[in-house]
């Protein structure tokens, strides 16, 4: 059975206005979208000596995945409100998390077919699930 992944984002320019910073961002076969604030972000980068290809907080996701290899090795290190899907293409695997409290909310919808879809606003499912 073939599968098919596609990743769109509307991005409200925060950190890095440039399109550098446009999502998805991408590392490899890693790709990520993300509507986060990550506080600590320069501080892991620090710590781990991530080379940045931009200057978006979001960009953090790829850097600790590729390191770590699994979400749930990494997510505690996360200080901030987040929403994000990764997808590494190369273990044919997709991840979707937010933050503990769930500021930054993911709405999840299936259709009739049994896609999935999500996104940070109910109202962007209506028409797909």
């Amino acid at each position: 059975m073939s599968q098919q992944l596609i990743l769109g984002f509307q991005r409200l320019r925060i950190n890095d206005t440039s399109e550098a910073g446009d999502q998805p961002l991408k590392k490899g076969n890693i790709s990520v979208i993300a509507n986060a604030e990550i506080y600590n972000y320069e501080a892991i980068k620090a710590k781990y000596g991530f080379k940045f290809e931009s200057s978006s907080d979001c960009e953090i996701f790829l850097h600790l995945y590729e390191k770590f290899g699994s979400v749930d090795k990494f997510i505690n290190e996360l200080d901030g409100v987040f929403a994000f899907i990764i997808h590494d293409a190369d273990k044919g695997e997709t991840f979707v998390g937010r933050d503990p409290i769930g500021v930054r909310p993911v709405f999840m919808g299936q259709d009739v077919n049994g896609n999935y879809g999500f996104a940070s606003e109910a109202k962007a499912l209506l028409n797909i699930c």
